[in-house]
């Protein structure tokens, strides 16, 4: 029989139930009680990293002196609206709907490194210049359908570039690779890196690299900033 534990996440329909559900579990436990499981309050992964990009966006929304602020899973503008992506996530479903005649349209001058392969993964970049949002989302897809890319596990977009009035824009989707691609940009600021679209594609090996990953995944996406500007 397998003892390990096995997560299960779960919504209250009342929020204000929460802290009576714990107060109960807490007082069975002061009992000696046993209970087949136990229950927790944190945010699984992907709704922590989702907020913690979120908070990235706004971030960067303050710093061109935009106001806006995070609340419950959503970034609000000054004007009250919701924040939308630009560049929205593409899912490998989504690619697939994307026509021939569109496919072909997506001529590009990318730049491709060649592939690191450690413990089982793959970890290479694929990046282009860019001055728009239509160029990110150009490069994104071109990605996306790219037959060896699509059976990828993550295919991790991160972009950064300053447009004609001098207005940043940068974002990242992490697809799944929890932290990536709020890393990467960081990287990139950190570097100066501007005007440049990278997606990081990786596929997971049965060994963890840990660590390794993001230096490797930095180090994939400087090469590419370096190569598109020599």
């Amino acid at each position: 029989m397998n003892s390990r534990p096995v997560s299960i996440t779960a919504k209250l329909v009342d929020r204000s139930k929460k802290d009576e559900i714990l107060q109960a579990q807490k007082a069975k436990k002061l009992q000696k009680v046993k209970l087949p499981f136990f229950i927790t309050s944190q945010d699984p992964p992907v709704v922590l990293e989702e907020r913690k990009r979120l908070y990235a966006i706004s971030d960067s929304l303050q710093e061109q002196k935009s106001k806006s602020k995070v609340e419950r899973g959503r970034l609000i503008l000054p004007n009250g609206e919701d924040y939308r992506d630009p560049v929205p996530k593409i899912e490998t479903a989504d690619a697939l709907q994307l026509t021939p005649d569109a496919i072909d349209a997506l001529q590009l001058p990318t730049h491709s490194t060649q592939p690191t392969k450690l413990k089982g993964s793959e970890i290479f970049a694929t990046g282009v210049k860019v001055s728009s949002v239509e160029e990110v989302q150009d490069l994104y897809r071109k990605v996306c359908v790219d037959q060896y890319s699509a059976a990828a596990d993550h295919r991790i977009l991160v972009y950064r570039f300053v447009d004609s009035a001098g207005k940043t824009h940068e974002s990242f989707w992490d697809d799944g690779e929890h932290g990536a691609g709020r890393r990467l940009l960081q990287y990139m600021k950190t570097n100066q890196i501007n005007n440049v679209g990278v997606v990081i594609t990786r596929w997971s090996g049965p060994r963890h690299l840990g660590p390794d990953r993001w230096r490797i995944s930095e180090e994939h996406l400087c090469e590419v900033a370096n190569t598109l500007d020599g």
